[in-house]
């Protein structure tokens, strides 16, 4: 799944680039601040700009799984808080510029589910003749849709805007 890799490879960023930042701070004597982040962006401004160009074609464009693309969002404020942990906060301009990316391109897969939602006909995709007593699937996939979005919702509350709005649509 696209999480998955996008986490393995987050992983290997944040793994390498704080290592490269202590590094360069220790081989420098540099302790941090301004003259550390020019020469941390000078040292590795080429692989972050090939990370950004990844998140902006691969997953910004061509993503249309919405749970991926919250999990994926997930992730880099999960990496955010493990730079800051390791008192490195070299990758924060880089968080937020692919932040910047997948934000709109979420807001817009959730327009486009509400917007199918709206214009469903629940009594096309019944099957005559059969009586079925479960939920209709459509129910049960909104139900899972809405489950998921609320359990990935709780662990930001910053952020909890934009999910809580879908949120209280969907469920109009």
């Amino acid at each position: 799944p696209l999480e998955a890799l996008v986490r393995s490879q987050l992983y290997v960023l944040v793994d390498n680039a704080c290592r490269e930042y202590v590094f360069l701070c220790d081989f420098f004597l540099v302790h941090g601040g301004p003259e550390a982040q020019d020469l941390f962006v000078h040292v590795f401004s080429k692989s972050l700009g090939l990370y950004q160009t990844h998140f902006d074609t691969v997953i910004s464009r061509e993503c249309w799984d919405s749970l991926a693309l919250y999990l994926c969002i997930h992730l880099l404020y999960r990496y955010r808080l493990v730079c800051h942990k390791r008192a490195v906060p070299a990758l924060d301009g880089f968080f937020d510029a692919v932040l910047k990316q997948l934000w709109p391109r979420l807001e817009l897969l959730l327009a486009m589910n509400l917007q199918s939602l709206h214009e469903l006909e629940p009594a096309r995709h019944v099957v005559l003749g059969e009586s079925d007593l479960r939920p209709h699937f459509i129910s049960r996939r909104l139900a899972e849709f809405i489950g998921a979005l609320s359990w990935l919702n709780e662990s930001f509350p910053s952020e909890r805007t934009l999910i809580d709005q879908v949120l209280s649509q969907l469920l109009k």
